[in-house]
Parts: C-alpha cells; structure tokens; sequence
C-alpha cells in the first residue's frame, strides 16, 4: 500500500471516529409543541430538565419539533434518543424513565351549553369530543363518547366554535394560543385539570438510547432531591400543580 493510501485510510478513520464521537455526545430530542414545557423556540420545562442533565456532561441536546404521533415514530425507528410526554397506558415500544418528568394536566374546551350543565368528565356522555392525534385522552374519560382525534389543534378549536364538536381535551395555554391564531373570539369555557397523569420521557432501545436513559435516571432523582426541579417547574409554568410524583 502506498504512503497516500495510508492517509487516505487514517484520514477516513479519522472521520469515522470523529461522526461516532459527534453522536454520542448528542441526545437527539423529538417532540411536539407543548406550551411551557416544550416550546419552538428551546425554551420548556421539559427541555429545561435535559438542558440541566445533559449539558453539564458535555452531552449537546438537540430539539426536533415535530406532531406527538411523528416523534412517536422516531425514537422507535432510532431516528430520535427521546419522545417526551408520554403516558404508562400507551406503552410504547422504548424504555420508560424510571421517574415522570410531571403530572400531565389535562383540560377541556366545552360549549356553552355543556358548560351551564358541567358536572365533571360525566357530561361528556355522547358527546363529540376531539383531540390531537395520538393523544388517546378518550381511555381517561370514564363515559362513552364520539371521540375524534384530527392533526391539528387549530383545526379543533375551529370545529368547537362553529359547533361541529362539543368539547376539546387538550392543554388551555395551547388552546388559547391556537384560538389566537385563528383571529375568532371564544365561543367555548375551558374547565381545568379533568385529567391527571404522570407523563415520562420515553428512550430508544439501542445503546446510544439506554446509555442516555441510565444518565437521565440517576440525574433526575439529584435534581428532585436539590429543589432544581421545583424551580423549573414554577419558572416554566407559574404553578406546581404539576409536580411529579416520585414513588
């Protein structure tokens, strides 16, 4: 072998060593936009809490934003480290963290005529209730329903108020954000808190995953234990409704 195919060799070696350094010092993030914890513009409880872990250990982590059910699908094909925001229930194909990253409180947008008759989840008996895809919030509502989930949030609160749906579950600082968007006034109340469940950080089922996975378990608990967490959480969102519990 001649001198320039040696370099040409070390040289390639050298990239290859240099791109699986690059990956394993980045956490590769996919999830959608959630306000206050996951915002487009880095900002969130939820990135706050990777920023805290990751960063100190000279880990780069890298946001996508994308809809739930498309970060789903990353981190199960490997394209991403982490989904965040998921629920026990769905049972996705990744490794649970050991510890929720909050208790995800869950609201609902109502007519008017609901509204004058609330009573709690029961109400919603027969009712067309819709959600953004992939959220499954029908399996928490303990009455039947015409549960519909469509892509967009914007779409939904279109459909509440021009009376084609009778009530939204979803978060109110997003509905009210989407309200924005669409230039309507309200023509829906929003009652608050109807669901409650712990909401996890979800990783990969490959090495770069479960290493990342095993670092966020032991980080996590230091943050909870030195009140980091809790200041997150009240920065982030004003409130600490939404504390994890940590069995």
């Amino acid at each position: 072998m001649g001198i320039k195919a040696r370099l040409t060799n070390i040289l390639r070696a050298g990239l290859v060593c240099c791109s699986t350094m690059a990956a394993a010092d980045t956490l590769v993030v996919a999830t959608d936009i959630w306000e206050d914890f996951s915002n487009a513009d880095g900002s969130g409880y939820y990135t706050d809490i990777l920023s805290a872990i990751y960063e100190p250990r000279g880990i780069k982590v890298e946001v996508k934003y994308v809809p739930y059910k498309r970060s789903v699908e990353m981190m199960t094909s490997g394209k991403a480290d982490v989904v965040l925001g998921a629920y026990k229930s769905e049972g996705l194909a990744g490794s649970y963290a050991a510890y929720p990253l909050e208790m995800d409180v869950v609201d609902v947008a109502i007519s008017p005529e609901l509204a004058a008759s609330w009573s709690g989840l029961a109400t919603l008996e027969g009712k067309k209730v819709g959600a953004v895809r992939g959220n499954d919030f029908d399996e928490y509502v303990p009455v039947k329903i015409q549960y519909k989930e469509v892509s967009n949030l914007k779409s939904l609160v279109k459909m509440l108020n021009h009376k084609r749906i009778d009530a939204i579950l979803d978060y109110e600082a997003d509905i009210l954000r989407e309200l924005k968007a669409t230039g309507e006034t309200a023509k829906f109340e929003i009652k608050n808190g109807v669901i409650k469940t712990p909401s996890f950080a979800v990783f990969a089922n490959n090495s770069h995953g479960q290493a990342m996975l095993k670092i966020f378990n032991e980080a996590f608990i230091e943050l909870h234990q030195s009140g980091q967490l809790k200041e997150l959480l009240m920065k982030n969102t004003g409130s600490l409704d939404g504390y994890p519990v940590l069995e």
